[in-house]
């Protein structure tokens, strides 16, 4: 029989997943804060808040391509760019960002390159949300297990960049060899808006 006045240890820690995953929001809404200033100072006052709004959704592009080994390949919970023998990668943790500069205000399709999985599981369970609204995702399976992900995006009024989070059920481990742990790696994105 247990001891009624006996009582379970509690914990006091987070696990690390919840670290992880906390850090990856941080460093995202740190890196979007930055994007932001960095506007501001480039001249931007107060009372020219209103015409530059609309001039800046006029000058964010209707399309772009991002590539894994891009410049423009911006936020957090990613690895570095990895090499392949087709093109470069980069492996995702749970939970992982980008901040995306173009024109939402009309919606669009999402297509992510994926190439390589930890497991397959981790794919089918892709969840993607841009600027807090949850996309519904269709994700096909490709030759040699590399996979697609679409999303059609909403219309999405703000100031750009627009944070795109991705998020899965789990990590393992990249390889028998690897001590690396992730879930996905993708190759590219691109983004369509609507006409």
């Amino acid at each position: 029989m247990s001891d009624p006045t006996h009582r379970p240890k509690q914990q006091t820690g987070f696990t690390k997943a919840a670290l992880d995953y906390a850090d990856t929001l941080l460093d995202l809404q740190k890196r979007r804060y930055e994007c932001l200033l960095s506007k501001l100072y480039e001249g931007e006052t107060s009372s020219l808040k209103s015409e530059l709004d609309s001039q800046n959704q006029n000058r964010l592009p209707q399309q772009i391509n991002i590539t894994a080994d891009s410049y423009q390949f911006e936020g957090g919970g990613w690895s570095a760019p990895y090499k392949t023998r087709k093109h470069p990668i980069r492996w995702m943790k749970r939970l992982a960002g980008l901040l995306i500069f173009a024109d939402m205000a009309k919606g669009g399709l999402l297509t992510i390159e994926g190439s390589k999985a930890t497991r397959r599981r981790f794919v089918n369970a892709l969840d993607i949300e841009i600027a807090g609204h949850t996309c519904t995702t269709e994700v096909d399976a490709q030759p040699f297990g590399s996979w697609r992900a679409q999303a059609n995006i909403p219309p999405i009024s703000g100031h750009a960049p627009h944070l795109l989070t991705l998020s899965t059920i789990g990590l393992a481990r990249r390889s028998l060899l690897s001590r690396e742990r992730s879930s996905l790696a993708i190759s590219g994105l691109k983004f369509s808006a609507f006409d």
